[in-house]
């Protein structure tokens, strides 16, 4: 009986599933080292290629889709070409987890970087994103655990950085994000443990989450545009980090945990709104050894616990500013 569904082509079985065409590549012969796309394909189906001995592969500007797992586990992979005219829209799950990808080129037209896609790729070093990228979301671990990257671009079109998106990546010194960056949201982990020295927090983010630059231990400096708008820093945010002066932007009028900030290193912290409401507890010298200066400089009204600077440092000091009223609560 012959199946109306797939057929075999070369070294590949093809398929078609949307459309009447052949236009999807279900399954390649795993002994085949080196393979190019054919043209008439459009879509690479789910653990097409996953634990092959691929080492090369060329992928034809007509592949618009790359689905979920389809080179997971193949650990031979070195090499992928795909032309600046690829039409690729979205790299699915783990699509390229566990393999040796050293130079990662995301097309133009990609708008979804999916969870785990070039996770645990430990000889990646450069991922080249251009400027006119429609890329919106990097999703969950995406770039987790890629060891060798040493900086990466975000072009402004991405509004998400997911969880865990580049956490373990010790080795990342620099993030670049691009001007009129439309980024929204960092996600928790999304920078922990890397190595970046100093990050610009594009004016967009609303919400920096949990534990985002947890034990960047090189992380000296975090600048905020002036008109940011964002309004959450998550706890331990900038925890382990050697941050040793912080502005926080003017829209953040709420602190739930100062452990957001570096307990080790921290001199300075000043707060720019004109109200701000304290909830910590965790003002004390055997956790803020360095701490001189918390300030309030354009607060007409900040409202802390009794209890919020109990056994503070002998050289702390509390600034707020002229007509600004201090209330303290039980």
């Amino acid at each position: 009986m012959i199946n109306r569904y797939y057929k075999n082509s070369g070294n590949f079985v093809i398929g078609k599933k949307e459309s009447e065409d052949f236009d999807t590549l279900v399954f390649c012969k795993h002994d085949i080292a080196s393979e190019k796309i054919p043209s008439f394909i459009k879509t690479i189906a789910s653990y097409s290629f996953s634990y092959s001995k691929i080492k090369e592969i060329k992928i034809s500007p007509q592949v618009k889709k790359i689905c979920e797992g389809a080179f997971s586990g193949c650990c031979k992979l070195q090499k992928i070409e795909i032309p600046e005219n690829s039409e690729i829209e979205i790299i699915g799950e783990n699509a390229f987890y566990h393999t040796s990808i050293e130079t990662v080129f995301i097309p133009q037209n990609v708008t979804q970087i999916c969870k785990g896609a070039f996770s645990y790729c430990e000889h990646i070093k450069h991922i080249i994103i251009p400027q006119n990228a429609k890329l919106s979301m990097i999703e969950i671990g995406a770039f987790e655990n890629s060891h060798l990257l040493q900086s990466i671009f975000i072009p402004k079109s991405v509004k998400h950085i997911c969880e865990d998106c580049f956490k373990n990546c010790e080795n990342l010194e620099k993030v670049e994000f691009q001007s009129d960056s439309e980024l929204c949201e960092i996600g928790k982990d999304a920078f922990s443990f890397t190595s970046i020295v100093i990050i610009c927090i594009p004016s967009n983010v609303t919400q920096i989450n949990d534990k985002a630059f947890y034990n960047c231990n090189k992380l000296k400096k975090i600048e905020f545009d002036a008109n940011s708008e964002l309004k959450k820093i998550g706890k331990n945010a900038f925890a382990s980090t050697s941050i040793k002066n912080i502005v926080v932007p003017k829209k953040v009028n709420e602190i739930n945990d100062f452990n957001a900030f570096p307990l080790e290193s921290i001199v300075t912290i000043e707060f720019l709104s004109d109200f701000v409401e304290c909830k910590s507890e965790n003002f004390s010298t055997n956790i803020y050894d360095n701490l001189f200066l918390v300030s309030f400089p354009n607060a007409y009204k900040v409202s802390i616990p009794k209890y919020e600077f109990v056994d503070t440092p002998d050289n702390f000091s509390l600034f707020i500013c002229a007509g600004g009223e201090l209330e303290c609560f039980s």
